[in-house]
């Protein structure tokens, strides 16, 4: 069994042991440096006490020979001015009035020693003669190679915190990949649980929520298909009763109401079935204008009521079939409905490029007025009463129609006058 271990305790464990670490490494680092730089007194007394046992070797009157042994074996370069003598052990050192000039000294017992651009110097006369000690580089100068290495250890350290910090909080990376499915309609997809700490607990809790709500969907689908069943019954119970009145006229409109009614029932249950449309798309590629066509065929829509524009090569779109002909069989149905066909057709044109294609329906009907415009996408609405009736819609056509092509990846518009007629743009992705 695994132990519970709060996200945020390992959190706090973790910034704990980076601080630990960072503060280790510096104070180390800086510890070494410190203790070079307080132990400059001592060590200049130490080296005035080095300094004269080597002046003392040299001797008086100075012993050149012993001072350039000394120079090999300590590497220090030095430097003797005295009377009707100058001899220096290397040609790159500078001249004393130059080095007085330029450089910073501390006296220390009658001697002048400088640590300062990153030389060091010993400066001391006696007995008429002038002594310098002179070396490139100073013991004390702060190594670069010091602050790169700490700056790399210091970011392999940030590096390792990061990785460990993303790996506990993966599963809200799991977890956001899990809302994105859910949000495409994929209900039966379970987001994995990866540890045993709240996220973990929100995971689960994340899956508990997802099951509820796919168990409350399936309650609402089975009551509705229960209630159209219900309605449904008494209808065809109805339709059969119909026969038997005698008056042809009162038959008819009877007949005619009962027929509205079942429509709308099934537009109701086609909008249901819309909301577990998204990520059960069976795509194919679809011949456009062949699916007119057939459309135009179970319509009984003849050649006269209806013109297309095709462009001559064909029109190819991938798609659920099923669905998208419910969609162009709704708009060609109403375009033809709501266009004087005998003077002027329903017209389809295409258009589009290599990723979207555009199928443009028009109708020469009465046309929409364009405070209604917005509205006619939302379910139930009624441009006009009248109208409506006569032509046998319900106001679910176009939203069916809306949800449809954006489960697609495609949108839908609609362009009207007044008295001119109406247009419905179809933009779908090939």
């Amino acid at each position: 069994m695994k132990i519970r271990v709060s996200i945020f305790t390992k959190l706090f464990l973790v910034i704990i042991a980076t601080g630990i670490l960072i503060n280790l490494l510096v104070a180390g680092f800086f510890r070494l440096n410190f203790l070079r730089d307080t132990g400059r007194i001592t060590v200049k007394k130490n080296i005035k006490i080095y300094a004269d046992y080597l002046i003392n070797d040299i001797g008086f009157p100075p012993d050149i020979a012993r001072a350039r042994v000394l120079s090999d074996k300590t590497g220090f370069d030095i430097l003797i001015n005295g009377p009707r003598m100058q001899w220096a052990s290397s040609d790159q050192i500078p001249d004393i009035s130059s080095i007085r000039r330029e450089y910073h000294f501390e006296n220390v017992q009658n001697a002048l020693i400088g640590f300062d651009k990153g030389v060091f110097i010993f400066l001391e006369e006696r007995n008429g003669y002038t002594f310098m000690l002179f070396k490139s580089r100073s013991p004390f100068k702060w190594d670069e190679g010091y602050f790169i290495v700490l700056s790399l250890l210091l970011t392999v350290i940030l590096i390792a915190v990061y990785l460990v910090i993303r790996r506990i909080l993966q599963p809200l990376k799991l977890l956001l990949r899990s809302v994105s499915e859910i949000a495409a309609g994929n209900l039966q997809y379970q987001a994995p649980v990866r540890s045993k700490d709240e996220l973990g607990e929100l995971t689960e809790s994340f899956n508990d929520m997802k099951n509820t709500l796919k168990d409350m969907l399936k309650s609402k689908e089975k009551l509705l298909l229960d209630v159209s069943h219900e309605l449904r019954s008494p209808l065809t119970r109805i339709k059969v009763a119909i026969e038997f009145i005698e008056d042809e006229g009162l038959r008819g409109t009877i007949d005619e109401e009962v027929n509205e009614m079942e429509q709308m029932i099934s537009e109701i249950l086609e909008t249901e079935r819309l909301a577990y449309l998204n990520g059960n798309l069976k795509t194919e590629e679809i011949d456009v204008i062949s699916l007119i066509n057939e459309i135009a065929n179970e319509l009984n829509i003849n050649s006269a009521a209806l013109k297309i524009e095709s462009p001559g090569s064909p029109v190819m779109v991938r798609g659920d079939r099923t669905w998208i002909k419910i969609v162009i069989r709704n708009v060609l149905d109403n375009a033809v409905k709501y266009s004087n066909t005998d003077e002027y057709p329903a017209e389809i044109f295409f258009s589009g490029g290599d990723d979207m294609l555009v199928i443009e329906i028009q109708d020469h009907g009465s046309g929409i007025a364009e405070r209604d415009i917005p509205y006619v996408f939302e379910p139930f609405y009624r441009v006009d009463d009248s109208r409506s009736r006569k032509t046998g819609g319900y106001g679910l056509g176009l939203s069916i129609c809306k949800k449809i092509i954006e489960a697609h990846g495609g949108a839908i518009d609609i362009k009207s006058s007044v008295g001119k007629g109406t247009s419905i743009i179809l933009k779908f992705r090939k």
